[in-house]
């Protein structure tokens, strides 16, 4: 698995012949091929709160990423601004995947993705998941 940074500059995690894009709600207009993971309050089909999250939708949003890359299907992860909700999937994400521990995927993610700003109570959760 590699990171890299795309021209459009949002994060990307490459796998076999799928990428991971970390992104804002614009984004979704520049790659109208890959899997939404939305995570907006009222419009997401994995809701997550900007300050709480259910790590039963954590999991279950995990699974889904796991299986289209797996499948070789571009996903794209976002939230409304792309600070906070879609880093912390994509940190948790690292975490499950390379068995490192949350605190380490958030420094991952925060290298490449410098607008990172995981919320106190999501990073708890977080750590909690994947110590």
């Amino acid at each position: 698995m590699e990171i890299l940074l795309e021209k459009i500059g949002k994060a990307v995690l490459k796998y076999k012949g799928a990428n991971l894009y970390l992104g804002d709600k614009h984004l979704r207009r520049h790659l109208g091929h890959a899997t939404k993971i939305d995570l907006r309050t009222r419009h997401g089909n994995y809701p997550l709160g900007n300050k709480t999250a259910d790590p039963f939708t954590v999991l279950s949003a995990l699974s889904k990423i796991d299986s289209e890359l797996k499948s070789e299907n571009d996903v794209l992860v976002h939230c409304a601004a792309g600070r906070n909700r879609s880093p912390f999937l994509v940190a948790c994400y690292i975490a499950k995947r390379n068995m490192v521990p949350f605190s380490k995927a958030v420094k991952i993610v925060k290298a490449r993705y410098p607008k990172t700003h995981i919320e106190p109570e999501l990073q708890r959760v977080g750590k909690w998941l994947f110590p």
